[in-house]
């Protein structure tokens, strides 16, 4: 089966860490980070796609230049409909230091509508970290995120209104500020312009805020699980009831079956729905992580997790597991090497289609991209390879970070038009490679010199190598 669709951006920089929500019009819009050579600046861009797969809005909208969090170097961010065929995105900004929150509001057309460089959201004193953001149903949004101003993480949010306007006041409405640390916010709308909010603080708790940025439920959040042990990573979806379903990693039997996964459902006033503590989605041997999860349409919810191999399961609106679904989960696949990181969206029938990472071609290919299809009643279709990168894969770059000579070994599977560069600020620096090469593996070795005989100024570069037209990159570390 041929993909119809082709790619979203290939502009020859590193892009990475993409995120895409539907557009409410049959298409999609994607949002992402473009590395600028700088070990911490990026650019987040976005593109809208039509059912067609056709790009809407011809050149990339860049809609920020970004720093990230000096730890890793990431631009954390998160996007949500505006119901009027645009987006918001909101990020953590390390611009001036600390970390603050900013907003976006780009619209269908394309155009950027706030502050030229972000709407900024919150700047408190401490770090402001790992947003999530849902759609306020007013071409707003409600914005979450972790809040280090009293030393501690704690769990804050703030309405952002279509025109941009921050509207609760004091600067943003505290969630939880328990002793302790508070991690991993999500957030889903509420369908009356507030929003269910779920985060990890060794157990899982939940709260939702009114419109107005009340607190509808307990103070610092109604208690989702408090079993013995870690609990973490939550995940909420709605249950189609005015209420929602909250599923998390769990480390209560971490000595028998290691991180299982469990589930809550909450009525719309916070009540718990299933066993105190939740429901087992799967207890076996070994971590069933990560996971993702979707409503089934009846009020219940369909797992897709990794437990070295891709596995779904069923949970109803009741919180048992219906039959014929197995207490493991149903195997997706089960192909030789790991397979990992699975994401599940619906089939529109009541079932899902799941894609995963997949490395049973390693270490001959770099990691594919699979799918599959399973129905409501657990039965599973034919796997399909997505994306198969098995023609090339750059293996090492030796040594990095470099002084002098550097060795680039490259391994192809079939014939294929090559092309080999270092290049830094979009200046090609020197070209390594130029041919058409069978099969096999290679191995380039750069002397450390640019194509006038120069030693380079010392930074980061890239190595980008291009087969039939598709580029790749990797970054190369000079050192003096």
């Amino acid at each position: 089966m041929a993909c119809e669709w082709g790619s979203v951006s290939a502009t020859g920089h590193s892009e990475y860490t993409p995120l895409a929500i539907p557009d409410g019009m049959g298409g999609a819009i994607v949002v992402w980070s473009v590395d600028l050579l700088d070990t911490q600046n990026q650019a987040v861009a976005l593109q809208r796609l039509s059912a067609a797969g056709s790009r809407l809005w011809g050149p990339a909208v860049a809609c920020v230049v970004a720093r990230g969090d000096s730890a890793d170097d990431n631009v954390r961010k998160a996007i949500c409909p505006d119901g009027s065929g645009g987006a918001i995105v909101v990020w953590a900004d390390f611009r001036n230091g600390d970390g603050d929150i900013y907003a976006q509001h780009v619209t269908a057309a394309g155009s950027v509508e706030w502050e030229p460089n972000g709407l900024l959201v919150c700047n408190a004193a401490g770090k402001q970290r790992f947003p999530a953001v849902a759609a306020d149903g007013s071409g707003g949004a409600i914005i979450v995120w972790v809040d280090r101003r009293a030393g501690n993480s704690d769990i804050y949010a703030q309405r952002v209104s279509a025109a941009g306007d921050t509207v609760w006041t004091g600067g943003a409405v505290p969630l939880s500020n328990l002793v302790g640390d508070q991690q991993s916010p999500t957030i889903i709308p509420d369908g009356s312009g507030g929003a269910f909010v779920t985060w990890a603080d060794v157990d899982i708790h939940a709260q939702r805020i009114a419109a107005d940025g009340t607190q509808q439920w307990a103070t610092n959040g109604v208690a989702v699980c408090t079993a013995a042990d870690d609990q973490n990573a939550p995940r909420i979806i709605p249950d189609g009831a005015s209420g929602a379903i909250i599923a998390w990693d769990d480390l209560r039997s971490r000595a028998t079956s290691g991180h299982d996964i469990y589930a809550q459902r909450l009525s719309s006033d916070g009540t718990v729905q299933w066993a105190p503590n939740g429901v087992p989605v799967v207890t076996e041997a070994g971590d069933q992580t990560p996971f993702d999860m979707i409503p089934d349409g009846t009020g219940g919810c369909l797992f897709a997790f990794a437990q070295q191999d891709i596995y779904a399961q069923r949970i109803l609106s009741d919180g048992t597991r219906p039959s014929p679904w197995p207490a493991t989960g149903v195997a997706l696949c089960s192909a030789p090497g790991d397979q990992q990181t699975p994401v599940i969206c619906t089939d529109g029938s009541g079932g899902a289609i799941v894609a995963w990472a997949d490395l049973r071609d390693n270490p001959t290919n770099e990691d594919d991209i699979y799918a599959t299809r399973i129905d409501s009643n657990g039965h599973v279709a034919g796997t399909l390879a997505v994306a198969d990168h098995g023609s090339y894969s750059l293996v090492s770059i030796e040594p990095n970070p470099a002084v002098g000579r550097v060795r680039f070994r490259v391994g192809q599977t079939r014939g294929l038009s090559q092309t080999r560069r270092l290049r830094r600020c979009w200046r090609c620096l020197r070209s390594l490679e130029n041919n058409r090469l069978s099969a096999g593996d290679y191995t380039i070795v750069w002397n450390g010199l640019d194509a006038e005989g120069r030693k380079p100024a010392p930074g980061v570069y890239l190595a980008v190598w291009s087969i039939d037209g598709v580029q790749s990159s990797r970054r190369l570390v000079l050192l003096h």
